[in-house]
Parts: C-alpha cells; structure tokens; sequence
C-alpha cells in the first residue's frame, strides 16, 4: 500500500475529515482567492481601528496632566444646534455625542470650551455648576 492521501495539494486537493469546503460542505478547500480576500478585508478592518484609536488618542493627548476641570460646563440650545457634529469631534474628552441635537454628558465635561469656540451655530455656551 502506497502513502494515504495528501492534503491541500495539487487540483484535486481533498477536505481532511470533519472539514468543509467555503460552502460548508465536504469536498475541494476554498479557493485561495476567497482567503486572501478575506485577509484583505481584515487588514482593512484593522487600519479602520488603528485609526479610530489614532483619533481618541489624540484627543486624550490634548488634556495636560495634571488638568484640574474647571467650576463651567457646557450646555447645548437645543433650538439652534443642526446636529452638525463639530462639538462632537472637538471634544477632548469624548464628553459630546450627537443624534439629532448635541448632548453633553456632564460627568464628563471638564469646561475646556473647544466645543464653544468650534461650533459653528454658537449653540454651545459654558455655564457654572450649580
């Protein structure tokens, strides 16, 4: 008796037993060109993360250490904020988020006024804690 069966080799490579075939069933192993899109659209979803963690960095390295928040918060108009997502995007300490309107989330707002001086409709002011 010669050797068994080799796998994953030459055109009519064969599934060891219990594998599928990228259709889920027994038989010839997925293409390369179906892995190898499928590593691209990976990577791909990687560089989409490392940038999204590029930009949160960034906007935490724009808060000092050592930064003490300050007595004012910032409060929204709900009338004359258009949902733009400037605010949203300034915002150091991911303290806004925006649906329709603007909201702040006031634990997390230390009274920086980047919202303020960026957005575009003056919707956005500081106030003192009350």
């Amino acid at each position: 008796m010669g050797p068994g069966p080799r796998y994953g080799s030459g055109p009519r490579a064969r599934t060891r037993p219990g594998e599928t075939t990228s259709k889920g069933s027994p038989g010839r192993a997925a293409a390369p060109s179906d892995r190898d899109r499928e590593i691209q659209a990976l990577k791909q979803k990687v560089r989409t993360i490392e940038a999204r963690l590029r930009h949160l960095n960034d906007r935490i390295g724009g808060v000092e250490p050592g930064f003490r928040p300050s007595e004012l918060r910032a409060y929204v108009d709900p009338e004359r904020c258009v949902g733009c997502g400037t605010c949203e995007e300034v915002c150091p300490l991911g303290a806004i988020s925006v649906e329709e309107v603007a909201r702040v989330d006031q634990n997390r707002c230390i009274g920086c006024g980047t919202c303020v001086a960026q957005c575009p409709r003056g919707a956005i002011e500081l106030k003192s804690l009350p």
